[in-house]
């Protein structure tokens, strides 16, 4: 039974984290913007941030792994946005 939860537990963490890589590798690599929005990537940011937070303070370690590789990859969106765009583009 512990082997297939966590089987479950790294399923979820990849498929997870695994939704922001293709975004975050366009945006790295070709600095195409076309359907990146900046909110959704502060907002993506924000929640995983707090979900970091959570899984520390409540002891649920299974989901730092997942929260650390967004907050990695939608923090990268977020700088290279901010960083190419520059501020006033990712106000709107």
């Amino acid at each position: 039974m512990n082997f297939l939860l966590n089987l479950l537990v790294v399923g979820a963490s990849v498929l997870g984290a695994g939704m922001a890589y293709p975004q975050a590798r366009r945006v790295a690599s070709r600095r195409c913007f076309d359907g990146v929005s900046p909110v959704w990537a502060g907002v993506s940011l924000a929640s995983n941030s707090w979900w970091l937070a959570y899984a520390v303070f409540a002891e649920v370690f299974v989901l730092v792994p997942v929260s650390i590789a967004s907050i990695v990859l939608y923090g990268s969106i977020c700088f290279v946005m901010a960083r190419d765009l520059g501020r006033p583009a990712a106000l709107e």
